[in-house]
């Protein structure tokens, strides 16, 4: 079991998306494990969320068991729908 860390300040989301191979299933099982344990959420299988960053011990043991090139994980400051950021900064189709 990882410590978690607190909840930031200023509210952020934290995506992780992920793509292990059929024949790495197991890593695949324990990942979800973990997100889920660690409080995130899945918005499909391979695509999870949560508000707490992730502890340091769970991305050291993600480099250990070989995962780094299968995972993704972004830090999303503000949240809306590609129509909302385009209505903010213009269209790409002028």
């Amino acid at each position: 079991s990882y410590q978690q860390p607190p909840l930031p300040k200023k509210q952020r989301l934290i995506l992780v998306i992920f793509d292990i191979p059929e024949r790495e299933r197991i890593k695949r099982d324990w990942l979800r494990f973990q997100l889920s344990t660690l409080g995130f959420r899945h918005l499909q299988q391979s695509v999870w969320w949560g508000q707490r960053p992730l502890p340091a011990d769970f991305l050291h043991d993600i480099e250990k068991y070989s995962m780094m090139s299968y995972i993704h994980i972004f830090s999303v400051h503000e949240q809306g729908s590609l129509s909302a950021f385009f209505r903010r900064i213009g269209s790409p189709h002028r």
